[in-house]
């Protein structure tokens, strides 16, 4: 079921923590390792497999080490899932976009991230299954909270213990956004415009700086200072709708992930906007005739 909670973690972040963790000493990894998982190839690893390589870690050294390792992976340059989340309008669309990230793999132990004033975050994590996350992973949780927060822009972020390990708060003087954190790809060609009239070019125009967000049309038409019901009516005098130009806007981002990235098919749904793995099948497919999959295979649209 789309909505089950797996056992299973991102392969693309499983080997991040590998390689965070080897930066940090390579004796904190097992010896009998083996090679890191393809993260281009498969989207899940089981998640008992990742819970056992930090356990064996923080046995091997102490919380601050795991902290430090989590605080290394933003720096290891371009992986989707941080582009993705590099490239939200503020602190508070950053938050929302990593509990995003944490729903659509489903994973059961989750993070709630809470915005206070313009300069504090609570971060909490927790269960579905009521049992409570084990230590080593809420420690690589804050480093790696830690460093998105600092590769976002944050100046002087610290990080304040809380009553324990599943509970921190962050804070920072100041944002100063890097100038190419709006970008999920400098490779990407420019895309096609969307069927639509001047009252959905001038929406999509705003909307495609970051299809992924969960954008709501009160929020649209604020920014483009119209209201709510106006920019329904002259969305419907086109022939769209503000939910059918966003789905059209992300099976677009979509199409051009697929035939010019080498990312799996998970990290492009997660990319897009899509709820999950499913959503994403469903949606494509209903857009294109064609499964994401078949759409690359075909190669449609290559020069």
């Amino acid at each position: 079921m789309p909505n089950t909670p797996s056992n299973h973690a991102s392969a693309l972040l499983t080997r991040l923590v590998l390689q965070g963790l080897a930066a940090e000493n390579p004796a904190l990894l097992p010896p009998d390792l083996g090679p890191l998982p393809d993260a281009l190839r498969q989207a899940h690893v089981d998640a008992g497999q990742k819970r056992r390589l930090l356990e064996y870690a923080l046995a091997r050294s102490d919380a601050a080490t795991l902290i430090r390792a989590g605080r290394g992976i933003c720096r290891q340059g371009f992986a989707p899932p941080l582009a993705v989340l590099l490239r939200a309008a503020d602190m508070a669309g950053l938050a929302q976009q990593w509990m995003r990230l944490e729903r659509y793999f489903h994973v059961r132990n989750r993070t709630r991230l809470t915005l206070s004033g313009s300069n504090r975050l609570l971060a909490e994590r927790w269960s579905l299954n009521g049992q409570a996350p084990v230590r080593a992973e809420n420690l690589l949780i804050q480093g790696l909270l830690w460093g998105l927060l600092e590769r976002f822009g944050g100046q002087q972020v610290g990080l304040l213990a809380g009553p324990d390990d599943a509970t921190w708060h962050y804070t920072w003087q100041a944002v100063q956004r890097p100038a190419a954190a709006a970008s999920i790809s400098q490779r990407l060609p420019e895309a096609a415009p969307l069927p639509v009239g001047a009252a959905g070019q001038k929406l999509a125009q705003f909307l495609g700086r970051d299809p992924a967000q969960g954008w709501r049309l009160q929020q649209a038409a604020g920014a483009l200072r119209q209201s709510p019901r106006g920019l329904q009516r002259a969305l419907a005098a086109e022939g769209t709708s503000f939910q059918g130009l966003l789905r059209g806007l992300r099976i677009r981002e979509a199409c051009l992930l697929l035939l010019h990235e080498d990312w799996s098919l998970a990290e492009i749904g997660y990319a897009c906007g899509f709820a999950d793995q499913a959503h994403f099948q469903r949606q494509f497919r209903a857009a294109t005739n064609l499964t994401p999959g078949d759409y690359r295979s075909l190669g449609l649209g290559r020069s």
